[in-house]
């Protein structure tokens, strides 16, 4: 079954026709789909299949975003902003996860025209990874198995069936993606797109059958999870590995472990896979590979992973997958090895179940998974075709990561893309894929949006008078005529001019770097538009009225890192007057640092922090994890109370305070206020509070007035932020 080349794909995203809804507020988060340099792609799923939702609330989430962005050349059309107030550490009801997170995003998907191309939906950090089926499976009958949580990118998977309330999710064959033996799919690869159906029987069906959205998450840095800093060299060690075809060894761990045996038998098989394909697997005694500088690939089975001493060291591009019960719970008080201690160590990708999942195989990826990915699929079709029952399956990591990709040269002859294009324009593209290896077709989209297709020897046709004037990108992608279906792809910065309108955007200050502390003022002028937008990707910043004017941005909204801004003129009731500007790049940086403090000692000070209430009164506190502990603490309602602790940060870097007070809350960090931050009655919402700091020792201050509801949640962290206490926290001796 071939991708439909030659088929015509939805309404084009930033077309003239479309461009008179875009002054309504839900079309404004669809208009900015630009990407601002050309150049070959190597394959790895593909970056305009892939949709990365983002939560605008947290810096790490908007941080690590940035980054990807920049690092896979993600369209802009295919970057989702939401508004995740809540803790991402706790169970979030399945409810909740189809109305705030889940149905939005595939609403976006099908407002902005991408539901023929989106086949990956990819979370970065700061999401709940967990989601409680209680309200789907009370009343029902299910296997003990069948535990009622869930991961969110093993729902997303399956989001079809989730969002009908389907409990069919809960089944432990559900997924027909996945290849089994003892049929006719063998253990063949294969490529991966949501529209495609698969039977029962594992097969690529002409019409019906199961449809599916690869999901996995970037990162995830709150409770034992990784750095923002460990999470964007994970992904920059991940891009960099493509179509390098590395050299190494995959090792199976064979122990008397039952978590180890439940996988053992299949191990054997794999390796002579693995060795036919000019791969070297290896099964060793234990529960982990010692001293070897080879590691390209694991499956284990044990609780606890002796990572930091076992001498060995993970290449980049590998994928390790660890079955015991806890490796995707991340919360503070679980003892065992969490998969985000894997791609701290150089992993591409780690997975772990969300909950107990019983040591049953079929929630755990297939020892194949290694198989699969050196036959060229990308990592996340790796997992999905490994993974019979995935709704327990956390899987953090570049889900376009692809080191056995084949790169194909992609040539494109006919227009000029160089000078202003009108009209219709015809490309021919052609592609070598050296080898044996033959192009199948042929796809171009234009600003992320799947225009039209074409096979070999034929041409590209593009209507540019369905675009409206300015700035747009291009790109060409080609697939292997192979049932894994390997990409490549070619981008262009093209501008067209069928309507005679023009924009100019600039930004102040003028520097190619940028404080976090500091602001930009993005000023566009467009003679004839009656407002301008302007846009962090998809996200809108603001507007102002009028053909010309001036938007200031506090860079701290932005996050860190290479942030693309853009500005477009806008008529509301003609078309052919919307025009779009050249993007602009500008990387943020962190404010300076805050100085460690000299004085007192770590070693003098008592774990823990101190509260004092409105009546001067000032208690130890060890630990915040009881939600009612500040009025334990003697806070009541309606009350002013103030908070005091030293921290000690072991490497300078951002850190991140996660903070939830009822009602008002101020936050000084060495005596400079960093964040003043509060909710309204009944509201529970997390603010996300950034700090550069110097190694060393640190103090936090925090004074807060209660509501009704005399409540205050506070987490701290570089790799992982946790609630402060005991473990994290020192005070001086009352």
């Amino acid at each position: 079954m071939s991708r439909g080349f030659g088929s015509q794909p939805g309404s084009l995203f930033l077309s003239a026709g479309r461009a008179t809804m875009l002054a309504r507020p839900a079309y404004w988060a669809a208009l900015c789909g630009m990407v601002a340099w050309a150049g070959l792609a190597e394959a790895g799923g593909g970056p305009q299949n892939l949709l990365l939702v983002v939560n605008q609330r947290s810096w790490a989430s908007k941080t690590i975003a940035n980054h990807y962005m920049a690092l896979r050349s993600i369209p802009t059309s295919n970057i989702v902003y939401l508004d995740w107030p809540d803790d991402v550490i706790k169970q979030v009801p399945v409810d909740t996860f189809r109305k705030r997170i889940l149905g939005p995003t595939l609403a976006m998907i099908e407002r902005r025209g991408l539901q023929d191309q989106i086949d990956y939906i990819v979370y970065s950090a700061d999401f709940p990874y967990a989601v409680a089926l209680r309200s789907d499976t009370q009343g029902q009958q299910h296997p003990k198995f069948a535990t009622g949580v869930g991961a969110i990118n093993g729902l997303t998977y399956l989001g079809r069936l989730v969002m009908r309330k389907d409990t069919r999710y809960l089944k432990m064959r559900i997924n027909n993606y996945a290849r089994r033996s003892g049929n006719a799919t063998g253990w063949k690869s294969h490529g991966f797109r949501s529209w495609y159906g698969w039977s029962e029987e594992g097969e690529l069906l002409d019409a019906g059958g199961e449809h599916y959205w690869l999901s996995m998450m970037l990162a995830a840095t709150t409770g034992r999870g990784n750095s923002v800093a460990e999470a964007i060299a994970c992904l920059k060690r991940s891009v960099a590995a493509d179509g390098t075809r590395p050299q190494g060894t995959f090792y199976f761990a064979s122990s008397n472990d039952p978590r180890s045996k439940a996988r053992a038998p299949a191990f054997d098989a794999t390796v002579k896979m693995l060795q036919a394909l000019g791969a070297r697997g290896e099964i060793i005694r234990g529960t982990f590979p010692r001293g070897r500088d080879d590691i390209l690939g694991l499956t284990l089975g044990t609780p606890n992973v002796p990572l930091k001493q076992s001498g060995s060291t993970i290449l980049p591009g590998a994928i390790c997958d660890n079955l015991t019960s806890y490796g995707g719970a991340l919360e503070e008080r679980t003892n065992q090895t969490p998969l985000t201690d894997f791609l701290r160590f150089g992993a591409a990708a780690a997975s772990g179940t969300v909950v107990e999942p019983y040591l049953i195989p079929a929630k755990f990826p297939f020892p194949f998974l290694h198989v699969h990915y050196v036959r060229g699929c990308s990592l996340a079709e790796s997992f999905y075709q490994s993974v019979a029952g995935p709704y327990q399956l956390l899987i953090v990591g570049d889900p376009l990561c692809r080191p056995w990709a084949f790169r194909p040269k992609i040539s494109v002859e006919g227009a000029d893309l160089t000078k202003p294009l009108q009209g219709v324009v015809t490309l021919k593209p052609t592609a070598d894929w050296s080898g044996q290896r033959q192009t199948g077709g042929f796809e171009l989209f234009v600003d992320g949006q799947r225009r039209t297709s074409c096979k070999p020897g034929e041409t590209l046709r593009l209507d540019t008078r369905s675009l409206v004037d300015g700035y747009h990108e291009l790109r060409v992608v080609a697939t292997e005529d192979d049932p894994v279906e390997s990409q490549g792809e070619v981008r262009f910065s093209i501008h067209t001019n069928n309507y005679g309108r023009e924009i100019r955007f600039s930004i102040e200050p003028q520097t190619p770097t940028i404080g976090s502390d500091e602001s930009l003022r993005l000023t566009a002028d467009a003679p004839g538009a009656e407002q301008i937008a302007f846009f962090q990707a998809s996200r809108l910043l603001g507007t102002v009225r009028g053909q010309s004017g001036t938007l200031t941005v506090r860079c701290e909204k932005l996050g860190h890192g290479p942030v693309l801004l853009r500005a477009v003129g806008i008529v509301q009731n003609d078309p052919r007057k919307v025009v779009v500007a050249d993007p602009r790049r500008v990387e943020v940086v962190p404010a300076a640092p805050l100085k460690r403090l000299d004085r007192p000692i770590w070693k003098d000070l008592e774990p823990g922090f101190l509260v004092q209430n409105r009546k001067g009164k000032t208690v130890a506190v060890e630990q915040s994890h009881q939600e009612n502990w500040l009025e334990v603490a003697g806070v009541g309602r309606n009350e002013p109370y103030r908070v005091t602790g030293y921290f000690f940060v072991p490497k300078a870097e951002v850190y991140q305070f996660q903070i939830r007070p009822s009602g008002r809350a101020i936050l000084r960090v060495d005596d400079r206020q960093i964040a003043d931050v509060a909710n309204p009655a009944k509201s529970f919402d997390i603010h996300y509070v950034t700090v550069n700091l110097e190694d060393g020792l640190h103090r936090f201050e925090i004074h807060g007035q209660t509501n009704d509801r005399p409540r205050l949640q506070v987490r701290f962290g570089g790799a992982g932020a946790r609630r402060i206490g005991k473990a994290t926290c020192r005070h001086a001796p009352l």
